[in-house]
């Protein structure tokens, strides 16, 4: 089953300058380990060293937030999953 992960600019460089990358997974945190095992620097990037999303993060599957269940929430083929960066300022 093929997800596409769209990923915020800031991960360009962890992803060969790609915006998107194609993978499989039945949830979202399977999508994500399979994008982290292709990219290994992306971990730190995306996890806390609790396994957990970072707080700055939020992911949408198809345009709805996936939010309070991002990680275990499911996807099937041809779905979208984008990773989405707040950013904060003063």
């Amino acid at each position: 089953m093929s997800v596409r992960v769209v990923l915020h600019p800031m991960f360009y460089g962890h992803v060969n300058g790609k915006d998107s990358i194609e993978v499989e997974g039945k949830s979202v945190g399977e999508c994500l380990a399979a994008l982290v095992a292709r990219f290994p620097t992306l971990k730190g990037e995306l996890f806390r060293n609790d396994g957990k999303l970072k707080e700055y993060l939020e992911i949408y599957v198809n345009g709805k937030s996936a939010y309070p269940e991002e990680l275990t929430c499911t996807v099937t083929d041809g779905d979208e999953v984008r990773i989405i960066v707040f950013a904060a300022g003063g």
